[in-house]
């Protein structure tokens, strides 16, 4: 049903977040993709849930979850970095069909010696994985992105945009603009000039440029096309940024000077899409018709949002599934396809 299916959900969520916690920051400092590693462990742990694994099963579909955890952060800017998702949710769902028939892993495939915390992390923390179970949440610690590039990002874009609109700026009217942001944002999304879209989407000036030009950054802005636009190009170029410890990873200062001299300045203290700033319903919608909109026609777009708001009362939570897949695409995994997938693992 709906609601076992969301319940089996915010589980997941909450299994990949404490193990994630558990070995970060060390983990994920050394150049290891935290959401393709620790969201296999969330996939199996969902997905054993659904499937009604016994404990004996759950411990084995985590350890089959470790052993085939991966991602690395070099690949960031590539194709193979929403790859890792993915596959984290592909090899989490082999793991619990594997448990399911008794297929086998070590009992400490995570705290072991030799297991996924000890291997690919310098420093641990087992009690992030255990205290406040059941108590806390880490799905309410998590919000939804407005913008299609990294979360650090995110404060710029918001500064830029805010403040193109309240001084109707062009990009031909722009000396120069400067940011101060946290150290994260240069680490992670420092590219001074990406060659393709999918860098782009890990380039703080791209980002800056794009919000002052087109006041947006969806999808569209990060096509090969857009990185490589002149216009975009040459204001990506007066771009700069500099590293503040003391600036929030939410928050952000810009600072644009004008060929005039004149000079306009915005601080944002929590980005739109941050805890302190979450977007709203009608924001969410907005998004989801705009990313479904080169996908589903309409009227179907429609039909899966109004299944997704209902979902919980939902007696087939497979019935979304079959909405989601476009017209003239007839083929949609069902469960009766999981046993082939469990013998093709094992074979």
């Amino acid at each position: 049903s709906g609601a076992d299916f969301l319940h089996a959900f915010a589980l997941g969520v909450e299994v990949e977040c404490r193990i994630g916690n558990a070995v970060y920051p060390s983990h994920y400092d050394v150049g290891w993709h935290i959401t393709g590693t620790t969201g296999v462990f969330g996939a199996a742990a969902a997905a054993g849930k659904l499937l009604g694994l016994s404990e004996q099963q759950l411990v084995w579909a985590l350890g089959i979850a470790a052993t085939q955890a991966s991602g690395l952060r070099e690949m960031f800017g590539s194709m193979c970095k929403p790859l890792h998702v993915g596959v984290a949710a592909k090899n989490g769902l082999a793991a619990a069909f594997l448990a399911r028939e008794d297929f086998t892993s070590s009992l400490v495939g995570i705290e072991g010696k030799r297991g996924f915390a000890n291997v690919l992390a310098t420093e641990r923390d087992y009690s992030e994985i255990t205290d406040g179970l059941s108590e806390t949440w880490e799905l309410l610690e998590n919000t939804y992105k407005p913008f299609a590039c990294g979360i650090v990002i995110h404060p710029t874009i918001d500064g830029c945009a805010q403040l193109r609109n309240e001084y109707g700026l062009k990009a031909r009217d722009i000396a120069s603009i400067d940011l101060k942001v946290h150290p994260l944002v240069l680490e992670l999304t420092g590219k001074t000039n990406p060659q393709v879209g999918l860098e782009g989407k890990f380039s703080v000036y791209h980002c800056a440029a794009v919000a002052i030009i087109d006041g947006v950054a969806g999808e569209a802005q990060f096509s090969d096309a857009r990185v490589r636009d002149p216009e975009v190009v040459a204001l990506r170029g007066r771009v700069h940024a500099t590293a503040h410890s003391e600036i929030d990873e939410d928050a952000a200062e810009v600072r644009i000077t004008l060929n005039d001299g004149g000079v306009v300045e915005k601080r944002i203290e929590h980005a739109i899409g941050s805890l302190g700033r979450p977007m709203s319903d009608g924001d969410l919608e907005a998004k989801f018709r705009a990313l479904c909109a080169p996908i589903l026609p309409g009227d179907a777009a429609e039909q899966v949002l109004e299944a997704c708001w209902n979902l919980d009362t939902a007696q087939n939570a497979g019935a979304l599934a079959a909405l989601t897949v476009p017209p003239g695409n007839d083929r949609v995994l069902h469960a009766s396809d999981a046993p082939v997938l469990a013998a093709e693992q094992r074979g």
